[in-house]
């Protein structure tokens, strides 16, 4: 009986230890898993931060490549419109400020000042000459813009009346035609039609300049 004891508790600790083993091996080959886990999911972490990289880096360049064709369709633009705006509003105020206007939204571009690039042929001037023409061409405008403003006046108001109106006109800037005023409806819009333009950029003292380059 003691014998059968005896091998019956040796099969016992050989089957624990067989047991012990295999619980081992086990938690070894799990603890590999996860190791081999978490090696992915970082792998996967990065496939992913690079996929998105790429996304944002095409959905940049995107946007600056329409960015930069919005930019070169307005150069076109201005391109064209230039003789038109150095012969100043021959025709309607309405549409020359409209063109005035076009020409000034360059300024959405802020980065197209810091260029550096030189054009293809030797002695055409950089970019920096072009910005600066195009800056020229703008206050041309404007002075354009003041001129037939005072042009107006003169036409239609005596010295004094003048004085009277650009009064009425920068204090108040009402749109209700007054009784006593003497110009007709038609020029009185196309004064407050200047005049709005003028004040939004902060340029009313302009319309005041007897130095006016365009004056007759």
């Amino acid at each position: 009986m003691n014998k059968e004891l005896i091998e019956f508790s040796d099969q016992i600790r050989d089957f624990v230890s067989e047991c012990d083993l295999v619980t081992k091996s086990t938690i070894h080959s799990i603890n590999s898993l996860n190791t081999d886990i978490e090696r992915q999911e970082t792998r996967i972490h990065d496939f992913l931060n690079r996929i998105n990289s790429k996304k944002q880096f095409n959905e940049n360049l995107g946007r600056a490549i329409h960015e930069l064709d919005a930019f070169l369709t307005l150069c076109d633009t201005i391109e064209n419109d230039k003789l038109n705006i150095r012969s100043g509003p021959k025709g309607s105020v309405a549409e020359y400020i409209k063109k005035l206007d076009y020409l000034k939204s360059v300024d959405k571009y802020p980065w197209y000042k810091e260029l550096k690039l030189t054009r293809n042929k030797k002695n055409e001037p950089n970019i920096q000459v072009s910005f600066a023409k195009h800056e020229e061409l703008i206050r041309k405008g404007e002075n354009f813009i003041c001129f037939e403003f005072q042009n107006i006046l003169k036409h239609n108001c005596n010295r004094e009346q003048m004085k009277y109106f650009i009064e009425f006109l920068m204090e108040k800037f009402d749109l209700n035609k007054p009784s006593e005023t003497f110009v007709p409806n038609t020029t009185i819009r196309k004064l407050e039609l200047i005049c709005s333009w003028f004040l939004q950029r902060e340029l009313m003292y302009e319309l005041y300049d007897d130095k006016n380059p365009y004056k007759n």
